[in-house]
């Protein structure tokens, strides 16, 4: 029978970190006097279409992991598994055939669940990691999707992007010391294939964002060379003040 994966807890979002959204999304906004802070929250907007807060990310994580265990728990992977990867529950793996070809037209929020399955497997011993979780893990990390989409995948043979071409110990004398690898002997990760190069090519920063980092860039140069100004100034006719007392 296929081995369910079950979390036994699901958490909920704790109470406190309720409370403090709540406080903080019904507060009414107020005066800042500090020149910097101020000009930087004014940068900052432009970036954002809503004011996120690190509350409200932490949030957004917990209940997106709470509802992923809710699936798990409900029977979805089981489900996943035998339609997409033609599971075999007596044997306990899947089809490497199905999981080459379905693997890259997972939707977003079954990649989800799968990464999600991974990461609560992880927390037991490897011995107890069931074998179709394996090979979802090893998969997940060398298969042909994401950065690696385009890129060869062959069971039998070792992933293009692989990070040393020799080993940095003995294979047949385990009592030589590890040496460090030259960088002819790595593999550079972001160029490995003309695919792989293309895929971060397409995701430097265009122009347009460069503008708006650039010119954010330069208004906390200028507001933080006045502030310095200002302080200084008032050092200045503090120290005046002091050696002319009245």
């Amino acid at each position: 029978m296929l081995r369910l994966i079950r979390h036994q807890s699901t958490r909920i979002p704790p109470k406190s970190l309720i409370i403090k959204q709540n406080k903080r999304l019904n507060q009414k906004p107020t005066g800042n006097s500090n020149l910097i802070i101020s000009s930087l929250r004014d940068v900052g907007s432009l970036f954002q279409a809503t004011s996120h807060t690190q509350e409200d990310d932490d949030l957004e994580q917990l209940t997106n992991s709470t509802l992923l265990l809710e699936r798990l728990n409900s029977g979805e992977l089981e489900s996943l598994l035998k339609k997409k990867f033609d599971f075999d529950e007596s044997t306990g793996l899947l089809s490497t055939n199905e999981m080459v070809k379905s693997f890259p037209l997972l939707k977003e929020d079954e990649l989800e669940l799968l990464k999600k399955a991974s990461d609560v497997e992880n927390e037991k011993p490897w011995s107890s990691v069931p074998n179709f979780i394996k090979q979802a893990q090893f998969y997940l990390s060398f298969g042909s999707h994401g950065p690696r989409d385009g890129m060869s995948f062959t069971v039998s043979e070792r992933p293009s992007d692989f990070t040393f071409l020799r080993r940095a110990r003995s294979a047949s004398d385990p009592r030589i010391p590890c040496r460090k690898l030259k960088k002819s002997e790595m593999v550079n990760l972001y160029a490995a294939t003309p695919a792989r190069q293309a895929f971060f090519d397409e995701r430097t920063i265009d122009p347009i964002s460069r503008l708006f980092v650039w010119s954010a860039v330069a208004v906390s140069i200028a507001v933080g060379w006045k502030e310095y100004q200002v302080r200084k100034s008032g050092e200045s006719f503090a120290t005046v003040v002091d050696k002319n007392p009245v």
